[in-house]
């Protein structure tokens, strides 16, 4: 029973931060650069807590944080750390409590309600897949703890190669 509610509670996080922003408008902007700082804590600390917790690889790290670069969307890989059910219940529980503070502040971002069913698409696929093909869970694991932990990192990197393609003497 808890293998489907605690990706479904993790989950649900994204669904009240949409709703959030729509009743209070107001608080959205001022509170705009605390929810960065909060996303940006989020995935670091999932990024590097999950490398820890499913004896490290690095080799899947580094792919997931290549990976990451290209494809940015954290729901897909936020389903792939939910498969830490097969392995440690607190592990989870933990992990699935930061998904869905993380989903406080990025359901805030849609405009749309339609919008937030492309992420549904991303999250749940990964659960069913790895969990129905008997894949090496740990390796996919170290591979969303990179992806999710370049994060952050990835506008930076876009600022500053743009600041130098853009740089005129």
């Amino acid at each position: 029973m808890l293998e489907i509610l605690v990706p479904l509670v993790a989950f649900l996080g994204i669904f009240v931060g949409f709703f959030l922003s729509k009743i209070c408008k107001e608080e959205m902007e001022p509170g705009k650069k605390y929810f960065l700082a909060l996303k940006n804590f989020i995935c670091i600390f999932l990024g590097l807590f999950m490398l820890y917790v499913s004896l490290p690889n690095y080799t899947f790290f580094i792919i997931g944080m290549l990976i990451g670069y290209a494809i940015r969307k954290e729901y897909l890989y936020f389903g792939v750390l939910m498969l830490l059910l097969r392995h440690s219940l607190d592990f989870t529980l933990l992990a699935s409590t930061f998904i869905f503070i993380y989903g406080l502040q990025y359901g805030t971002n849609f405009k749309k309600f339609r919008s937030l069913f492309i992420e549904v698409l991303l999250f749940f696929p990964p659960i069913i897949a790895i969990t129905l093909l008997n894949l090496n869970v740990l390796a996919f694991v170290n591979f969303a703890a990179g992806a999710i932990f370049i994060q952050p990192f990835v506008h930076k990197i876009e600022e500053i190669s743009d600041a130098h393609l853009y740089k005129r003497d």
